[in-house]
């Protein structure tokens, strides 16, 4: 009996496939989670395809340094493999937006925006709104995510964005207000 058994027993019927796609996911699903907290509310005005790509590079490279100066003859292409790039992916994307935001000191500009469309699904919200010709963008929309809020709108209604410009230098939404627009039918 080794030591790991004498800390907790292992059942008869458990199996071990199980408990290893267990131990695999746990990462995953806490950085996803923390992933989730950060770009909700430290949401980039606009993202750039190459947010994306240099997010997974990143989480790849530093994944695969860890592994090999670890494990310098395991196998890159394994489950071990994935899910650890994957959580350094998904944790590297919350410390950029958490990094260009917290130390950001800099006034919040607020704009005033009207809700062009809009669609909810379960608990999150994403909201296009149509803003002032000098909303810090390359388009005259932006798109308002809001997970686990209690501010819908709908089309028409008026929504303040105060926008910071980031320590980094990237523009994120530092709130929002929805001020809806008395419409007919609506109590």
């Amino acid at each position: 009996m080794n030591s790991s058994e004498l800390i907790a027993p292992r059942s008869s019927n458990e199996d071990p496939y199980y408990a290893r796609l267990g131990q695999l996911a746990l990462p995953v699903v806490v950085a996803l989670l923390v992933w989730l907290y950060s770009s909700e509310n430290f949401q980039f005005v606009d993202s750039h395809p190459w947010d994306v790509l240099g997010v997974a590079l990143g989480g790849l490279g530093l994944s695969a340094l860890v592994r090999m100066s670890r494990y310098p003859r395991a196998p890159f292409l394994s489950w071990d493999y994935g899910s650890q790039a994957l959580t350094a992916a998904l944790l590297l994307a919350a410390l950029v937006t958490l990094v260009n935001a917290l130390p950001d000191r800099q006034p919040a500009r607020e704009f005033p925006t009207l809700v062009r469309s809009g669609s909810c699904y379960r608990m999150s919200c994403e909201l296009i709104v149509l803003g002032a010709p000098s909303l810090p963008v390359a388009s005259t929309s932006i798109t308002v995510r809001s997970f686990l809020r209690d501010q819908y709108a709908l089309p028409g209604d008026s929504i303040l964005v105060s926008i910071r410009p980031g320590f980094l230098g990237r523009a994120w939404i530092a709130s929002w207000v929805v001020h809806p627009v008395h419409h007919a039918g609506r109590s």
